[in-house]
């Protein structure tokens, strides 16, 4: 019996590439982030006040996007996702608490998604968890 051997490529193409462009990993790609997309779209429907932000999921060449879009708004995805602690130039603004909206739809921790941030931890991880 001969040493196993190690293909880096199929084709021509990257070993990664060709499995990611499979149809069924392609399929299943499309079921996970519309999944995800519909669970979010419903939280964020639970907590929206008016506002014009919503949830789109796009496809990319191989990969799926999910993102919370807030641009005919008042730009505040990430306020809405994360939160915001209190106005640091004195004018007092609101502690917004974060939703976490795409957060809780694709079962991720924000705290752990989050990492370079200079702002206090209690402000973008969740009460009780």
């Amino acid at each position: 019996m001969g040493a196993a051997r190690i293909y880096r490529e199929v084709n021509g193409e990257k070993i990664e590439h060709f499995l990611a462009s499979m149809p069924g990993t392609q399929a299943h790609l499309t079921a996970t982030a519309n999944a995800i997309g519909a669970k979010a779209r419903s939280t964020l429907a639970r907590h929206r006040h008016d506002g014009h932000s919503f949830i789109h999921v796009t496809r990319g060449e191989i990969d799926r996007y999910v993102a919370l879009n807030d641009e005919r708004g008042q730009l505040a995805a990430m306020s809405i996702e994360y939160g915001r602690g209190p106005d640091m130039d004195g004018y007092g603004a609101a502690i917004v608490h974060p939703g976490g909206i795409l957060h809780d739809a694709a079962q991720i921790p924000i705290a752990r998604s989050f990492p370079r941030s200079k702002r206090k931890k209690k402000y973008y991880t969740k009460k009780g968890g």
